[in-house]
């Protein structure tokens, strides 16, 4: 609460960069966790296009891990880290 009085809109924007990198996160690993899977399974099965699974599960990776936890994350902790230290420093 303390912080708050400091510096009401920065501190609003550290919470929401926080909430933002926090669920940028999860879902990131739902993506991957709930769709590769099937993905990998599809690859093994008999018959499968396994040329078409490998880009699909390829696209699927380099989006959860360059877009959202590499970009997006990073950006969403910046603000996070450097506002809380904006509003602690003395």
């Amino acid at each position: 609460m303390a912080l708050r009085r400091r510096g009401p809109v920065l501190a609003g924007a550290s919470l929401v960069a926080a909430l933002g990198y926090v669920l940028a996160g999860g879902a990131g690993a739902a993506a991957l966790a709930m769709g590769g899977p099937p993905l990998i399974d599809a690859y093994a099965g008999a018959g499968a296009d396994q040329a078409t699974i490998a880009v699909v599960f390829g696209t699927l990776v380099e989006i959860v891990f360059r877009a959202i936890w590499q970009l997006l994350g990073a950006v969403l902790l910046a603000v996070w880290m450097l506002g809380t230290a904006v509003l602690v420093r003395p």
